[in-house]
């Protein structure tokens, strides 16, 4: 069976293409209800906890990039949430993806 699936076997099962591919996929899609938001998450963690055992990613990169994978709409929403909880926020350092992600159910 894993003939028919090239890539399938040893170390590479996700790759920085795939997690990006993920999030230009979602931020297409609207996000309007908490299951939306859990499928999109749950991806998210499967590729992410990969990439990172493999140190293929960094947590800072992790928390910048997950905010991506909304539509735009929801991310400039989530922000402004975000800047009014953390008014002492530095604009250039991500916010941690746990915030993000309670930020969105909240708004949601």
């Amino acid at each position: 069976v894993k003939v028919m699936y090239p890539g399938c076997e040893g170390d590479r099962c996700f790759t920085l293409t795939d997690l990006h591919t993920l999030l230009h996929n979602q931020s297409a899609c609207p996000m309007r209800s908490h299951i939306e938001l859990s499928d999109y998450f749950y991806e998210y963690i499967r590729v992410l906890q990969y990439l990172l055992a493999k140190a293929c990613i960094g947590e800072i990169e992790r928390n910048r990039i997950f905010l991506e994978g909304f539509p735009s709409d929801v991310e400039v929403q989530i922000c402004t949430c975000l800047m009014i909880k953390f008014p002492d926020h530095h604009h250039e350092d991500p916010y941690p993806m746990a915030d993000v992600h309670k930020a969105t159910i909240f708004l949601l």
